[in-house]
């Protein structure tokens, strides 16, 4: 009895499940006062995310989303020009621009309490591929003169977790727009915050 109480719930689950899919894109940048390359963090402008995802809704409370996302962040070149009045300062900086490959799997939230079901609360993992590329800079040192500088940063890989909170602001008969932010951690590295415009099929 117990079996069968089980495979009924299975199937009424399943009976009352959609799957949808999603195109977005939007922002990434760090907070904090760490660097997802730990080196001159400071001239990286925000990146920009594309993505997909796929949202296998559940009694219209649950949603299991995995994802595909593609962060490719610019590199603020700088160059003073001089050197400062400081014993050894930062003269001139430029470099590769880093990207981030990312596959994950959220579990969406969906209070009916708010605003009938069009706010979602996420968490989830996230697999990150980095390729950091390369930073050259040059340096002023009042006793040595002109410094030059190359820093390889190696490729990286690890998991992090999300966390974010959704909106559904805008619902056509063929879609619906919704905003996402989340922000995503190793617990080791830089935090790093994205909003996304998101279009559901």
């Amino acid at each position: 009895m117990k079996s069968i109480s089980i495979i009924f719930l299975l199937f009424t689950a399943v009976s009352y499940s959609q799957i949808h899919l999603e195109a977005y894109a939007g922002v990434n940048f760090p907070l904090g006062n760490k660097s997802f390359s730990n080196f001159l963090s400071i001239n990286f402008y925000p990146g920009i995310n594309l993505g997909v995802s796929a949202d296998y809704n559940i009694l219209n409370i649950f949603a299991v989303s995995p994802f595909a996302e593609y962060t490719y962040y610019f590199f603020k070149n700088y160059n003073s020009g001089i050197p400062g009045y400081l014993q050894s300062n930062l003269i001139k900086a430029s470099g590769r621009n880093t990207q981030f490959y990312k596959l994950g799997l959220n579990l969406k939230y969906y209070p009916s309490f708010l605003m009938a079901g069009n706010v979602y609360f996420l968490t989830g993992i996230m697999w990150n591929g980095v390729n950091p590329g390369s930073i050259n800079v040059t340096w002023y040192d009042a006793n040595r003169g002109y410094i030059h500088t190359s820093e390889q940063v190696d490729d990286k890989r690890y998991l992090s977790q999300n966390i974010g909170v959704g909106i559904t602001i805008a619902k056509l008969k063929a879609f619906q727009v919704l905003i996402e932010g989340t922000v995503s951690t190793n617990y080791s590295d830089r935090l790093l915050g994205s909003v996304n415009m998101k279009f559901l099929f």
